[in-house]
């Protein structure tokens, strides 16, 4: 099963590709790149060869530049950011190359971050690896790191070319994890469409199993609604501010403990 969002924003318009063997279109798309051109920003999990060998996820990265980084908030700084930089100036990415972010929400938050900002703008691709930023941060073009112990004081607002989003890697998480992403599309189910909500309500132990074809339309659902609450509102100024429903209070809490997961 194969699904093509045509994603239309104010800024920008670029396709989502939702699959279980969306690695191969992500392998066509790069075919029109200099492999020298490109970098690839991946979560330091994949440094394990046989970490999702279905995929055959390690021979794509084998031929690009790669710059591997730990995922987790305390990463998602300034200096992380420098560090990525510096390493794409240092393979010399010209200006129309390509950065790629593997991992995921807090990958994709810094990897664009460093996209918007390096040479004032390099192309952008997305490949999530988790659930939440599967249906939720992989859409809709923010960017940002924490600084001064606040959630995303710096960032920006960037789109990508393309993202492409896999499946199969929902296999590698553990069900917290899951559970965690699963609460982003039942938060939009909640706020805008009683079908969306009441298809998750039905379908509850298909999703829980990872039921390929339930999966594949609970991402198809949010993507959509991701799309329909933020295209016409980038940067928050009136439709986009539902989405933030729960997050005031949960990064307030993040803010008080200076965003010390270990406290909360």
């Amino acid at each position: 099963m194969l699904s093509q969002i045509n994603a239309k924003f104010a800024d920008a318009r670029f396709p989502v590709i939702i699959s279980e063997t969306s690695l191969k279109q992500f392998a066509l798309f790069l075919s029109n790149y200099n492999s020298k051109n490109v970098v690839m920003v991946v979560d330091e999990i994949f440094k394990r060869k046989k970490f999702h060998p279905e995929t055959n996820f390690t021979k794509i990265l084998d031929r690009y530049n790669i710059f591997f980084i730990k995922a987790g908030v305390k990463n998602k700084n300034f200096n992380c950011v420098i560090k990525i930089c510096d390493y794409i100036n240092s393979k010399n990415i010209t200006k129309d190359g390509l950065i790629v972010s593997i991992g995921g929400g807090v990958i994709g938050d810094i990897v664009g971050f460093c996209a918007s900002i390096y040479k004032r703008g390099i192309k952008l691709v997305h490949i999530p690896t988790t659930m939440t930023s599967f249906v939720d941060s992989c859409i809709g073009g923010k960017t940002g790191i924490n600084h001064l112990n606040q959630v995303n004081l710096l960032g920006s607002y960037y789109q990508p070319e393309a993202v492409f989003i896999d499946t199969r890697f929902l296999k590698t998480l553990n069900e917290r994890d899951f559970k965690s992403g699963l609460v982003e599309s039942i938060k939009k189910a909640i706020i805008s469409d009683q079908d969306f909500f009441n298809f998750i309500y039905n379908n509850s132990k298909g999703i829980l199993k990872l039921n390929s074809e339930k999966i594949h339309e609970l991402v198809f659902k949010s993507i959509n609604s991701k799309i329909y609450f933020s295209a016409s509102d980038i940067k928050e100024n009136y439709l986009r501010l539902f989405l933030n429903y729960g997050h005031t209070f949960g990064q307030s809490l993040e803010s008080y403990y200076k965003i010390n997961q270990n406290k909360i």
